[in-house]
């Protein structure tokens, strides 16, 4: 039976004028309605906190609440809250609830959950939700997740058991839209999918550090680069596998990281698990929380650079080597680069023209010849390069 708002209207103005208060034989003599559809009216204005009742020797006396209706607190919720009897049937919905289903109170209230908007809009999680109030009126909470796939929306909800003030047992339902926090849940969670499918796959060492540099993520390259096994660093800090002579490298490398230079590249050496070192170049960003500014994080990526360290110094151990040969030979001994111009001269050289070789340097190398000798000598640098003119 759905319940007519002009009824509870006349209950109310009735013991608005009797403010000590009504028996149920009084009320329903007066509006001339039956005992038991005044029962039921009563029971829904007492559970919507508009009315309240209190005993009389044998008799309930019931008289307009003297606190703030249940349903001024209830409407005001973000959360859809709906109450039902011990016969399913609603006899209290919120306002964010009724917007939500398209519906009234004269549309709903009275009804059993079965024959309201709540089956199409609900539609494939109507038996769940049916089932759980069943579960409720038996005395079982039940917390879980509602998925209406005809619109796209996600609920938290709990229905939970519930005793109203005459001792009648009912459901308290209530409905959180979690949507936005499941999609976003979700792009976390492929985001972080993507980031260990990167992290797992790459040559180099993707990790993550506190700012004391405590180890809270390494990818599995690790074993690959250093020999360890990711659960063997991950609770250590780096400066634990540092070259003892890198370790201040690290540390002011970290000390100069801020907001507007968040991140570095640097090159160190890391012990590995055998006992030797290596050579490794990192690229690392400071993380800062967005609001307070403080410094949360460190991410790095890190890769082997041991074979180019070692090319490195045999080339420069190379260039060392000829600098020295030209240094001492009594030679006029030049070099030039693609557009002529002298990149290095040896001391003898530099003695014979009368100039230093800071003077020299950067410029034509015509300057230190004659015309016809500084052709000649362009013409079989062109043929011996087979760079045709420079």
């Amino acid at each position: 039976m759905a319940l007519k708002r002009e009824i509870n209207a006349k209950i109310k103005e009735l013991l608005r004028e009797r403010p000590q208060g009504l028996s149920i034989t009084e009320i329903v003599r007066i509006i001339n309605i039956n005992r038991n559809t005044a029962g039921r009216y009563l029971e829904n204005l007492m559970v919507s906190g508009q009315v309240e009742m209190r005993h009389f020797g044998m008799a309930k006396i019931y008289r307009l609440a003297q606190r703030v209706p249940l349903s001024a607190m209830l409407s005001i919720s973000s959360e859809l809250i709906m109450l039902l009897d011990g016969s399913l049937r609603v006899i209290y919905a919120n306002e964010p609830l009724l917007k939500f289903l398209e519906t009234t109170q004269n549309d709903l209230y009275g009804k059993n959950i079965e024959y309201t908007p709540c089956v199409s809009v609900f539609d494939d999680a109507f038996d769940t939700l049916k089932k759980n109030m069943k579960g409720g009126l038996a005395g079982k909470e039940w917390s879980g997740e509602l998925s209406l796939k005809n619109k796209e929306i996600v609920f938290s909800c709990r229905i939970a058991p519930t005793v109203f003030e005459e001792g009648q047992r009912g459901v308290s339902v209530l409905l959180e839209d979690i949507t936005e926090w499941k999609r976003s849940e979700q792009r976390i969670q492929e985001s972080e999918r993507q980031f260990r499918l990167l992290a797992e796959n790459t040559l180099d060492m993707i990790d993550r550090h506190t700012p004391d540099g405590t180890c809270i993520y390494v990818s599995p390259t690790c074993k690959t680069i250093f020999g360890y096994d990711p659960e063997e660093l991950i609770g250590h800090t780096a400066f634990e596998v540092l070259h003892p002579d890198d370790v201040h490298i690290i540390a002011e490398c970290q000390n100069e990281l801020t907001r507007k230079k968040s991140s570095a590249r640097v090159t160190y050496r890391i012990r590995h698990k055998d006992g030797h070192f290596i050579w490794v170049e990192s690229v690392i960003r400071a993380i800062f929380d967005n609001k307070t500014g403080e410094f949360v994080e460190i991410y790095g990526v890190t890769r082997d650079i041991s074979r180019r360290k070692k090319a490195e110094d045999a080339l420069r151990e190379r260039e060392d080597r000829y600098r020295s040969l030209a240094e001492a030979s009594q030679d006029l001994i030049f070099m030039v680069d693609r557009d002529d111009r002298i990149a290095y001269v040896n001391s003898y050289a530099a003695a014979t023209i009368g100039k230093p070789p800071d003077q020299i340097i950067g410029q034509p190398r015509t300057m230190f010849f004659p015309k016809d000798v500084a052709k000649r000598q362009k013409q079989r640098c062109c043929r011996f390069l087979n760079l045709g003119n420079l």
